[in-house]
């Protein structure tokens, strides 16, 4: 159980570390198109379903298409 916490806590150290190494090297490129030969930051466009919009106007499809998943999800308590 220490063990799997420990690495949890460095797993979400390095993913911080990552997001902010990130967040410099995007703002150092702008708004251009990246650094030639090194890194591309492009803006891609991608069709997202907006289910709250759905389920207010056509509660009958969101109702149809709706499907139940059921997951387990391990957490750690101190």
């Amino acid at each position: 159980m220490d063990r799997l916490r420990e690495v949890k806590h460095e797993y979400y150290r390095i993913k911080l570390e990552k997001d902010e190494l990130e967040l410099q090297l995007k703002s150092i490129i702008g708004l251009f198109a990246g650094i030639d030969g090194l890194v591309t930051w492009k803006a891609l466009e991608q069709p997202r379903l907006d289910q709250t919009q759905l389920k207010l106007e056509r509660p009958e499809i969101y109702q149809e298409y709706t499907r139940i998943r059921t997951m387990r999800k391990l957490l750690l308590i101190r």
